[in-house]
């Protein structure tokens, strides 16, 4: 029966997806049967769409169609690419692309789907050389072809903007700079009726980093309905409410595309007596949690409100423990202590022990430690010396924003003939893994158990190697085992080795290495060039793995493939005619990649050319398409000498219009070193607004403010650099810096462009000059905390030791790196040390207003002002060395 299910009942074949009962056999005749339905009246796109359509090896995968123009309705042009060889236009599609649907089990059209058509201006081979990248990607739907124009187009997934016609900031249809315009542009619509308060609304609003996202508004009080007093602060200063908002926050509506409101959302009223700094002052810290909805007013009391997501518990009042599944800790406690009335084990000690554990509970999905009735165990089996496998009926307590059981739950019943005392040790190692539900105790023989999670394998009885996954060694290594009648290399030592790397897997997460049939690799290309300089030894080359490597699907529990994967193949050209020599020689070099993907390079499998009979490597992708070089940043998938190419090629599309710092951003930009380092860059001052002095010194004046681009950031999806548009930051107007000097200069090399993680000095975006003044301008990172005299003063009731020595550590890691360089800072004191929310510890709030159980504190430590930083040698006594600490 069970074989009969897993064959198709057209053709008797076995189905490529048995949960899905999916049949490629059949599906492949399908299509080549329906060949002389369509033609695009060119032979090339033809054979090009129909090569496309038979390499489908998944019922998820797109299949490439000829689609009439005329199928395509509300056609909107929404951009030209750079180089007027692209035109982009958003379209409605009639029919729709191709679905498998897992129900009807087969195929079904998605009717007016959205795409984009992109126009190309090319001939037919550059247009087929084009698509090509596009179907790789698995990103097109299908080519066609103006009527009109005779130009071709391609049929891409929609991506982006209708609006702005800018790519997508992210996946979830979310556009940041059309986000940005619609909320400046709503300015007007609103007032708080204090500047100050707009001001820090407005810029809360342009802050805005990703589609999920909290819109921080100004809410009219009468707005607000349904107000019940919780709680008062310790002192006279704070209130706390529960209200409804009526219209509700804005959130972003992913199928809409737009931003929605969400009505009478349930929100926390603070109500503070407070003046506007010290309430401003206040409101920060909800700034960086992230928990602030808006700010309103009392029209009465005049006082000011934060209006916050619904933070208290409606039963006792108390905040929620865990904000996000409203977990309340003291009603839970109170819940568990008044059932302790409701069951007994019969034993004192056991009661007491499984008291104190639920007492103990500080986290809403820690597993509730109970006693458990023996008669709540059905269909109990032996499958280990007193070990077995049960079903609990009732099952374990969970918390999911309300107390359940998960019933019938199996579970693993360990008995052991103990002593009370040496039976509760016992207990007390499971409950350190958190592998533990509870205990129970067999009426017969008395001996006491301990119900654990599922430790067993059904099929084999073993116990799991890994628990969290439900991943059994021993069933894998039999069902690998099972298949290696199923594949031959045609060659017994390379299957030998080859079986011995299977069975050498030891975690669900390894590369499972195979014998991968040469046609199962598409889209061959040999990389032009090859950096390792080692042409006379390896042949190198990218490609497409149609089936893919074998992955462990975590919710599955079973192996699937990630097909379309892209792979690098090495080909070793034998030194040594002899056989047996050329297979030991490549086994040795197989040897030197790993079966741990976090070990470095992975690899998937060995090959043969059938034409040369040169055996290749499979590996994961690890060389450069374009240059052939190994990756920098084999995760990133970063090449470093296509990206200084880049920035060498886009030299004459900006300039200072000064030769001086023109050469030194050129020298910055080709020091690069990694794919999160920041490119230095020359920025017209023009990309500024919202301009605002936040300080003055004795020779430079700083300022906040919104770069419009903001920097260029390198997304690893999509393998290039994009903007991360409207980036606050700090500008550092140097006074009377008309004409460009070498302490300029060399104050913006001491400033870092590295990553957080790399560097705890302040980081540099660019230079940019004042049109006004002829001022140069430094671009710099803007720490949303102040200085470390302001960050003490704001938290100071909160600053433990954890806090002080991380702030430490990064003063210290910042220090150190300037003393690497041989430079000393000479200017070195509290002032200079600047705090961003970066990077926070989550610690209890013990600000005298106690509004909130939790505060998110910032311990991001940069140095900053390095205008003095110089070499530790140079002590010319002419000039400034340094400033004498106060």
């Amino acid at each position: 029966m069970s074989s009969q299910s897993n064959q198709c009942e057209k053709c008797g074949e076995k189905y490529m997806d048995i949960y899905i009962k999916w049949c490629k056999p059949c599906h492949i005749n399908y299509l080549k049967n329906n060949f002389t339905n369509w033609t695009s009246g060119n032979e090339k796109i033809d054979i090009f769409i129909q090569e496309m359509q038979l390499k489908i090896i998944y019922y998820s995968d797109i299949v490439v169609e000829w689609v009439p123009y005329n199928q395509f309705i509300d056609i909107i042009k929404i951009r030209n690419d750079d180089d007027n060889v692209a035109t982009m236009y958003s379209t409605l599609w009639n029919n729709g692309p191709l679905n498998y649907d897992n129900n009807k089990k087969e195929w079904i059209r998605e009717s007016n789907k959205r795409v984009i058509l992109k126009y190309l201006t090319l001939d037919v081979d550059e247009f087929l050389n084009e698509a090509k990248n596009y179907s790789i990607s698995n990103k097109i739907y299908g080519i066609s072809q103006n009527p009109d124009t005779k130009v071709y187009i391609l049929i891409c997934q929609d991506g982006y903007c209708e609006n702005c016609g800018k790519e997508y900031t992210d996946i979830f249809n979310w556009c940041k700079p059309c986000h940005i315009n619609y909320l400046i542009n709503n300015f007007t619509n609103w007032t708080s009726e204090d500047e100050k308060i707009n001001n820090m609304i407005q810029k809360m609003q342009l802050a805005t980093d990703y589609y999920g996202q909290t819109v921080v508004e100004w809410v009219p009080f009468n707005q607000l309905i349904d107000i019940k007093e919780i709680k008062k602060g310790d002192s006279n200063v704070a209130i706390i409410y529960s209200a409804l908002w009526n219209s509700g926050p804005l959130y972003y509506d992913n199928d809409e595309r737009k931003w929605v409101r969400e009505s009478n959302s349930k929100v926390t009223l603070k109500c503070l007596a407070l003046d506007i700094n010290e309430f401003l002052k206040e409101i920060k810290n909800y700034i960086i949690n992230n928990v602030i909805y808006g700010i309103s007013q009392n029209p009465n009391t005049k006082d000011y409100i934060i209006v916050c997501q619904d933070e208290y518990c409606g039963e006792c009042g108390e905040q929620y423990t865990d904000m996000y599944t409203k977990w309340c800790k003291p009603c839970y406690i109170n819940y568990l202590k008044d059932d302790f009335t409701n069951w007994s084990s019969g034993n004192k000690e056991i009661d007491i022990f499984i008291q104190g554990m639920q007492l103990a509970i500080d986290i809403f999905d820690r597993t509730i430690i109970e006693w458990i009735p023996y008669d709540q165990f059905i269909n109990i089996k032996e499958v280990g010396i007193e070990i077995y496998t049960a079903i609990w009926n009732n099952g374990p307590l969970e918390f999911k924003k309300k107390r359940i059981r998960e019933s019938n739950k199996k579970v693993t019943l360990k008995c052991l003939s103990l002593d009370i005392n040496e039976f509760l040790n016992e207990v007390k190692n499971y409950i350190r893994l958190n592998y533990i539900y509870g205990i129970s105790q067999n009426p017969n023989t008395k001996d006491y158990i301990i119900v654990c999670q599922d430790e067993q394998c059904e099929e084999c009885g073993e116990q799991y190697a890994d628990l969290n996954y439900n991943w059994c060694k021993s069933c894998h290594m039999t069902h690998l085992k099972n298949k290696f009648t199923n594949w031959t290399s045609g060659n017994e030592e390379i299957n030998i080795f080859i079986q011995e790397m299977q069975l050498n897997i030891s975690n669900h997460y390894d590369i499972i290495v195979e014998w991968i049939p040469y046609n199962q690799l598409i889209d061959i290309k040999k990389m032009e060039y090859d950096n390792d300089g080692n042409d006379d030894v390896f042949t190198k080359y990218s490609a497409i793995w149609n089936n893919g490597p074998l992955n462990y699907d975590d919710y599955k529990k079973e192996w699937t493939r990630i097909s379309n994967k892209e792979v690098a193949l090495i080909t070793l050209k034998p030194l040594d005619s002899n056989s047996y020599n050329m297979i030991d020689e490549f086994l040795n070099k197989v040897k030197d990649y790993s079966t741990n993907p976090s070990d470095g390079i992975g690899i998937y499998g060995i090959s043969q050319n059938p034409d040369t009979k040169n055996y290749i490597m499979v590996l994961q992708d690890q060389y450069c398409v374009k240059c052939g070089d190994h990756y920098i940043d084999l995760y990133n998938k970063w090449c470093k000498p296509c990206q200084i190419n880049c920035l060498k090629n886009n030299f004459i599309n900006w300039t200072s219009e000064n030769e001086k710092i023109d050469d030194f951003i050129q020298e910055i930009q080709l020091k690069i070193n990694r794919y999160d380092d920041i490119i230095l860059e020359w920025i017209p001052y023009t990309q500024f607004y919202r301009v605002e002095k936040i300080d003055k010194g004795g020779f430079a004046t700083v300022y906040s403010a919104i770069w419009k681009d903001g920097p260029l950031t390198y997304d690893r999806h999509k393998k290039k650099y994009e903007r991360e548009y409207f980036k606050e930051v700090a500008l550092k107007s140097l006074d009377n810096s008309q004409n460009i000097t070498n302490e300029f200069i060399n104050e913006v090399k001491t400033y870092s462009i590295k990553s957080y993680s790399h560097s705890t000095i302040i980081k540099i975006y660019g230079i940019s000059q004042d049109p006004d003044t002829k001022n140069y301008i430094m671009v710099l990172q803007y720490a949303k905390c102040g200085n470390f005299n302001n960050w003490i003063r704001y938290y100071s009731e909160n600053i433990n030791y954890s806090a002080k020595l991380e702030v430490l550590c990064n003063i210290f890691n910042g220090l150190k790196e300037i003393h690497q360089m041989k430079m000393v800072h000479r200017d070195f004191h509290i002032g200079n040390i600047l705090i961003n929310n970066d990077h926070n510890l989550t610690l209890p709030n013990n600000n005298r207003y106690h509004l909130s159980t939790d505060i998110n504190l910032p311990v991001a430590a940069y140095i900053s002002d390095m205008g003095l930083c110089g070499e530790a040698s140079n002590t010319d006594k002419t000039k400034i060395y340094g400033v004498m600490p106060y």
